[in-house]
């Protein structure tokens, strides 16, 4: 492979990252600052992603996917990632820091999708992998403060550990059914749009009408088109180019980017005990992808969605 050719499969990478990091930094303060609550702010990103693809559909060549999905699967996936998630993600972020958002669904869904793949699976793990479940166990408890003496768990985590357990079941369904991460999130994205937006709609008009246009719209592009929809096109991209193992690689720099991110943009200065539980958390998910990892695994980082 040219060189090159790597280093726009690396570009791609990077700009997923980049945006997956500002989604988590956004979304705390936008539900935060009460400029969207957390069921509006989702809506919103709905909205905007379900129009996003839809128009795309329109676009030859534009689409990478042009097989449909069964109903019913469509209906689990929605479950596991659309609405469901995001909610969990953006009212977890009303309670806890965007950099816990960031290692608790990573860490919890690498632990999950492991957890799924001996279960299920009746997958064996090599030592190192064992290994890196371990670090990364340590890690999550690091940086919950289970050791600390005055220790008590943010409600905040509880959800993030539970978007986590979403993602890996995602990635279980998109393997067994074999499905690409863009079919996915057409169907994620659509089939909201139909559903769970107009109830929110119905329901809550009259807090639509209240809040400021450019909120809507700014969040509507950059929730819905962004990171829903081009961020996963350059994901996609980078595996292309780079291919699974290699792409994934990437994802661990989430967690870093948006501790350091909170840190500077939200002014939300991490102590030393959730600094050093994110390192062992991102150190556990690189043991993990340096050998053959689980199926599950695999199709849960490698179509990451945010």
């Amino acid at each position: 492979m040219a060189l090159k050719t790597q280093w726009a499969g690396l570009g791609y990478g990077l700009a997923a990252v980049a945006a997956y990091t500002a989604f988590m930094i956004l979304t705390r303060e936008v539900v935060v600052s009460g400029r969207l609550e957390a069921v509006d702010l989702v809506a919103v990103r709905f909205l905007f992603a379900g129009l996003f693809f839809l128009a795309l559909r329109r676009v030859p060549g534009a689409t990478l996917s042009n097989s449909c999905i069964d109903w019913r699967k469509a209906l689990a996936l929605a479950l596991m990632l659309g609405p469901p998630y995001v909610l969990l993600v953006s009212s977890g972020l009303t309670l806890s820091p965007a950099r816990d958002a960031a290692t608790f669904i990573n860490g919890s869904m690498v632990l999950s999708s492991a957890a799924f793949a001996f279960l299920i699976l009746r997958e064996r793990f090599s030592a190192i992998k064992l290994l890196g479940l371990g670090i990364l166990a340590s890690g999550l408890a690091l940086s919950g403060g289970v050791f600390a003496a005055n220790w008590n768990l943010s409600p905040g985590l509880g959800l993030f550990i539970l978007g986590g357990v979403l993602w890996a079941a995602y990635g279980v369904l998109l393997k067994k059914w074999n499905l690409s991460g863009f079919q996915a999130a057409e169907v994620t994205s659509i089939l909201p749009l139909v559903t769970f937006v107009p109830i929110v709609l119905v329901l809550r008009w009259d807090r639509w009408i209240a809040y400021d246009l450019s909120t809507i719209v700014w969040n509507g592009l950059f929730q819905g088109v962004l990171v829903a929809g081009l961020a996963l096109i350059a994901f996609s991209k980078s595996v292309e180019i780079l291919g699974p193992s290699r792409s994934s690689l990437l994802m661990p720099l989430v967690p870093i980017f948006t501790l350091v991110a909170g840190a500077l943009i939200l002014k939300e200065s991490p102590e030393l005990h959730e600094t050093g539980g994110t390192l062992l958390v991102v150190l556990g998910i690189l043991f993990g992808l340096a050998r053959p990892s689980s199926p599950a695994q695999n199709a849960a980082i490698s179509l990451k969605r945010a």
